[in-house]
């Protein structure tokens, strides 16, 4: 016994000798700008991104639909089983112990020739029982770390999962508030559709009356009933979009399409300052998806070593122990025991294991890539979203100042046809231009919001604080730390 302690001391001194070393950073070949297009001397905060918009509906469906939407359920499955094959990773860490029983019976006929020397008693057939119980057990000795190898790759896909958790949190939250915002803007539309339809048929009580007096055309009270006609055929399609954005908000937050949802305050949220924009390439370790590619691409590196490790020798342990007897009633009588030892040493195998060692480079150098593509677009979204939030806050002053200038010319024209020194048409052009140019200051303003929604969501802003993401499983990490 003690020569055996011996020999397994020296098998298991160069145990762990990892023969490729993998990086903890990633040169994805990209330089980083110091700073954003605009820059931006607010304190990140750590507090949800939406909760900077002063709407408490928004608050409670976004909250509901992290815990209730069925996508985002899927993904937190996908991280147990994650976590369980991390778990078995780790299990090759440890001795394999199996337990067996054994009965067995045997029997010789002999026919009508004996062999001879054999004693009277035998007669032409002979049976021979036998029992055992033993107990086994075979060991891996992780000689190169490939076993360390897969455990720590199995150990990132699991990191790589819980982020894939936090981009579809966070892409659900910014669905859900782009849907919100969409909802509210078709409410007020439907709502200025409808004053913009009583302001008409006032115009159109005025063109009748001045057309029962002589002094206003048939042609002028066929244009203004075409307004109001205009004006009705979109209702229905307004209507539509309320029903269709309330059944997918409804579904965004696991509920099924016929729960009414609707905003219960009027109006559209302020649009509040933009979110804090700090060092792109500090920004771009807080995006999920980013991170979850790093955990990937590490991965793919802990399994070009396992791969290389499967090329030399491994080393494996067995050892049983058990009871056998030919009487059952005396099978703790009989003790045996058995250590041995193998060693596997590839000589010819095709090439298949130097092709597995390409093959998971070649894997590696795909996700690189992927990763580098991924930080390109995640800077192009940041940058695209500010071009657009500080594009739109122009075109609303612009807009701004268009709408006074047709209610000015409105207000002109109506007084000038009132007074008979004009005749309907600057009215009717007035008025639909009023009209345009309120509808048109409802999306931008919807559109503002919107992108700043997607700003928070590519600058990777927090997305729960409620919902922690677990950390492995207690026994894969005891399994790791051995």
């Amino acid at each position: 016994m003690k020569r055996w302690i011996a020999v397994l001391l020296l098998i298991a001194a160069p145990m762990g000798c990892r023969i490729h070393q993998v990086s903890d950073t990633l040169d994805s070949g990209i330089t980083l700008p110091e700073t954003h297009g605009t820059s931006n001397a607010l304190k990140a905060s750590k507090t949800p991104w939406w909760m900077a918009y002063a709407d408490p509906e928004l608050h409670t469906l976004i909250e509901r639909g992290l815990e209730e939407n069925r996508g985002l359920r899927a993904t937190w499955a996908r991280l147990k089983q994650a976590d369980a094959a991390l778990s078995a990773a780790g299990s090759s860490w440890w001795p394999q112990i199996d337990a067996s029983g054994r009965a067995s019976q045997s029997r010789i006929n002999f026919g009508n020739s004996l062999p001879p020397g054999l004693p009277s008693s035998v007669t032409d057939a002979q049976t021979r029982e036998s029992f055992g119980l033993s107990l086994g057990a075979t060991y891996e000795i992780d000689l190169w770390g490939r076993i360390g190898s897969l455990h720590d790759a199995s150990e990132l896909e699991f990191k790589a999962t819980a982020e894939d958790i936090a981009t579809q949190a966070m892409t659900l939250s910014a669905r859900i508030a782009e849907s919100w915002f969409t909802l509210r803007e078709q409410k007020l539309q439907l709502a200025l559709l409808q004053r913009q339809r009583a302001v008409n048929e006032s115009f159109l009580k005025l063109v009748e009356l001045r057309f029962s007096q002589g002094l206003a055309s048939a042609v002028d009270v066929y244009q203004q009933r075409l307004q109001v006609a205009g004006q009705d055929s979109r209702q229905p399609l307004i209507e539509g979009q309320i029903t269709v954005l309330r059944h997918q908000m409804a579904v965004l937050t696991g509920q099924t399409p016929g729960v009414a949802i609707g905003p219960v305050q009027s109006g559209l949220p302020a649009l509040p300052p933009l979110p804090a924009l700090g060092v792109p390439s500090d920004r771009l370790q807080q995006r999920p998806d980013l991170r979850a590619l790093h955990h990937r691409v590490r991965a793919a590196d802990h399994r070009i070593a396992a791969a290389i490790a499967q090329q030399f020798p491994s080393i494996r342990l067995s050892g049983s122990t058990g009871f056998e007897s030919t009487e059952i009633s005396e099978i703790f009588g009989g003790w045996v025991f058995n250590l041995a030892s193998s060693i596997l040493a590839p000589i010819w195998d095709g090439g298949r294991r130097a092709a597995e060692v390409d093959r998971s480079r070649a894997v590696m150098e795909e996700l690189l890539h992927r990763y580098g593509e991924a930080v390109l677009n995640a800077l192009r979204e940041v940058e695209d979203a500010l071009a657009l939030s500080y594009r739109q806050a122009q075109h609303l002053k612009a807009l701004d100042t268009q709408r006074a200038l047709a209610q000015a010319t409105l207000a002109e024209s109506r007084t000038r046809y009132i007074n008979g020194l004009g005749d309907y048409l600057p009215v009717l052009t007035a008025l639909q231009a009023l009209h345009r140019v309120e509808e048109n200051h409802l999306r931008a303003q919807k559109d503002a919001l919107l992108h700043q929604v997607r700003l928070c969501r590519a600058l990777g802003g927090q997305w729960s604080p409620s919902i922690p993401v677990p950390a492995p499983s207690e026994s894969a990490k005891e399994v790791h730390g051995s």
